[in-house]
Order: C-alpha cells, then sequence, then structure tokens
C-alpha cells in the first residue's frame, strides 16, 4: 500500500473547527488526544511585523487565536487535504 501523502497544515479557519467550545476541555472528542497549548495555522498574519510575519496559532486551552512569531515552537495537527495522485 501506499503511504498517504496529502496531509496539510490546516488554515486557522479549519483548526478552529476541532474546538468544541462546549466540552471543558474545548476539544471535539473525536479527535483524539490533544496537549492543552498553541497549534500552528498555515495562515500568515496580514501586515504582521517581523521576519517572517508572524502565523495565527489556537490555543486549545482557551480558544484564543494570536499571531505567533513562525520561530516559535509550538504543536501542530495536520489535516487531510485529499487523495495523491501519482
Amino acid at each position: 500500500g501506499q503511504a498517504p501523502c496529502d496531509w496539510r497544515l490546516p488554515n486557522v479557519a479549519e483548526i478552529q473547527t476541532i474546538l468544541d467550545c462546549e466540552a471543558a476541555l474545548l476539544l471535539d472528542p473525536l479527535i483524539g488526544p490533544t496537549a492543552s497549548a498553541f497549534y500552528w495555522s498555515a495562515t500568515t498574519v496580514d501586515g504582521g511585523s517581523g521576519s517572517p510575519a508572524p502565523a495565527w496559532a489556537l490555543s486549545f486551552t482557551n480558544g484564543g487565536v494570536g499571531g505567533v512569531s513562525k520561530t516559535s515552537d509550538l504543536f501542530v495537527r495536520a489535516v487531510r487535504a485529499g487523495s495523491c495522485v501519482n
């Protein structure tokens, strides 16, 4: 079998859909274990200062979104983009 090659970093709107604001841990139980920390999105902050410009990150602690320097160490959560074509 062929290994999946369609994984990617979600944009800020997509990663926000993982949250379940009704849950105590702010996480949809179908997603599985996730650290209570900030996770990267693939969305660069428009007009952000710095080189490189910051990207949006989402907190799985409180649901907050903020611009973070791309040189920071944060968690990632990949999403599937579709099928691979060879």
